[in-house]
């Protein structure tokens, strides 16, 4: 989603005294009982920054802070009707985003009628539709807690970068239609995240029936990645701080949270510091590419670069920065097009490298017949495992886990040519006999047809005319011994079917 701009604010109209009264001390760092002016203040972006991105460590903490933002929010109120009283709205701006500003942390902070309200591991408040059964409940906010914690450890971990601390503020939606209603988003969209630490979600459409009566586990792994989603767009916000967040661009903003949290079906909003609900968030394809900006910066640099890269950008709030200083790019544009040719270039040596596996594999397949018939397999398996460590060597796959491939393929081609040497040793050592007679098989017995035509187990029997008689030796070379040797050997019976007559067959084995 696109990151608006802040809107331009000049000064407002105060009341008659001018002064900002001392229980709003923690808008001016002012803890003596001096009357602050309103207006001296209002320009300074920290006043706004400490509205969206509190520091409030304990639920009591809260509840001073939602008592101080509904007084500022009736004295905004009372300047407002009093420039209009006066007929000179239109020669002052009001201030817009202190009022906004002030009822979103007072829409997420207290809860109105049919919420309820509370507080996970002393890091989030979680606001959910009343009323809601105490099973449910519980749920929600263990797997809601688990994936902040983990989301946490990991950036803490990948990021190296410090989370401010105090609450995050989180709304659940009984449904997706309750959510667009209040904000106006895209009828798909299940997250929306307003900077710097408020998140409101949807509940998935299955699971809107746990209202009162849930009986089952009803969080799905969709409303997992969406919580995961919209807690990376606050991490990101918490991190740079209200004033810099417009500094953000949007392909940043989503591809990072798509990346970071393994997130694979987008369905999320953000919304710019500006006050405009970022809802035309575009379709999948656009999100992939988002996505594959990430991919390319990794496979190119390698993750340590990606997250330096990133780590750079909320530090300094700049993206275009950071990609001169980290990877060398003079800006998102320069991004773009290395991504697309590095693209087209991997799929030219993927194209490249599967013509000439194909090609190699064909030729061993057809060249070792025979008595190297056995030795197929083992060739063809190392032709690719040499093809993939030459990928996993290359500029497109170094930085990735490609190559636990050849090690994989390794082990394979390790234990087919063990297992081939061990057989073909054994072809060269010994060959196999056949004894031969015709019989006619027992009511008990079965009778198998006879695979091999090439060797003529009838050879040597004579006979009358349409009779045949005696027995005979038949003399298997090392090459088909030990297969013919495991055929038998399978065969619940001796007696096979042969050019119209039936034999019964033993063998033993000459020593080479």
């Amino acid at each position: 989603m696109l990151i608006i701009p802040f809107l331009i604010l000049i000064p407002v109209i105060v009341p008659s005294d001018g002064l900002l009264p001392s229980r709003h001390a923690w808008l001016t760092e002012n803890t003596g009982e001096t009357l602050t002016p309103l207006s001296d203040r209002l320009s300074e972006e920290e006043v706004y920054d400490r509205i969206a991105n509190p520091t409030l460590l304990t639920p009591q903490a809260v509840e001073d802070r939602i008592a101080h933002l509904s007084a500022v929010l009736k004295e905004v109120s009372a300047m407002e009707e009093s420039a209009i009283s006066r007929g000179v709205l239109g020669q002052v701006t009001h201030p817009k985003r202190l009022r906004r500003l002030t009822a979103l942390f007072l829409e997420f902070a207290q809860p109105a009628s049919g919420w309820e309200q509370d507080y996970i591991d002393r890091r989030i408040a979680l606001q959910m539709p009343s009323p809601i059964d105490p099973v449910s409940a519980q749920r929600l906010k263990t797997i809601i807690g688990r994936v902040h914690a983990t989301l946490r450890e990991k950036w803490q971990r990948e990021m190296k970068l410090a989370l401010p601390a105090g609450f995050l503020f989180i709304k659940l939606y009984a449904d997706k239609d309750a959510m667009r209603r209040e904000y106006g988003l895209n009828p798909e969209t299940v997250g929306v995240a307003f900077p710097c630490r408020f998140i409101a979600i949807a509940l998935p459409y299955q699971e809107q029936t746990f209202w009162g009566a849930m009986k089952r586990a009803f969080v799905t792994e969709e409303f997992k990645q969406t919580v995961a989603h919209e807690l990376v767009h606050a991490f990101c916000f918490m991190t740079v701080g209200y004033a810099r967040a417009r500094t953000l661009p949007r392909w940043f903003m989503e591809g990072f949270a798509v990346y970071f949290s393994g997130e694979r079906r987008v369905r999320t909003a953000i919304e710019g510091p500006g006050g405009i609900i970022i809802r035309d968030f575009g379709s999948t394809e656009e999100y992939r590419q988002f996505r594959q900006l990430f991919q390319f910066v990794e496979e190119k640099y390698g993750r340590d670069r990606l997250l330096q890269f990133v780590r750079r950008s909320l530090e300094g709030g700049s993206v275009k920065r950071a990609l001169s200083s980290v990877l060398h790019l003079s800006d998102e544009a320069a991004l773009v097009g290395a991504a697309v040719s590095w693209r087209r270039e991997k799929e030219r040596f993927q194209r490249r490298s599967m013509l000439v596996v194909t090609g190699l594999v064909l030729l061993a397949l057809g060249l070792l017949r025979g008595r190297r018939a056995g030795w197929r397999w083992p060739v063809a398996v190392f032709i690719i495992w040499v093809a993939t460590i030459d990928a996993a060597r290359s500029p497109f796959y170094i930085h990735t886990s490609f190559w636990q491939v050849p090690v994989a393929l390794g082990s394979v081609w390790i234990y087919l040519t063990v297992h081939t040497v061990r057989r073909w040793r054994t072809m060269r050592l010994e060959r196999l006999r056949l004894i031969v007679f015709p019989d006619e098989p027992r009511r008990d017995e079965t009778v198998e047809p006879w695979p091999y035509e090439h060797i003529d187990i009838a050879r040597g029997i004579s006979g009358g005319e349409g009779i045949q008689w005696g027995w005979s030796e038949v003399e298997v070379g090392p090459s088909e011994a030990a297969v013919v040797r495991e055929f038998l050997q399978a065969q619940a019976t001796d007696v096979f079917y042969f050019r119209g007559r039936t034999y019964r067959v033993w063998s033993e084995t000459i020593p080479g």
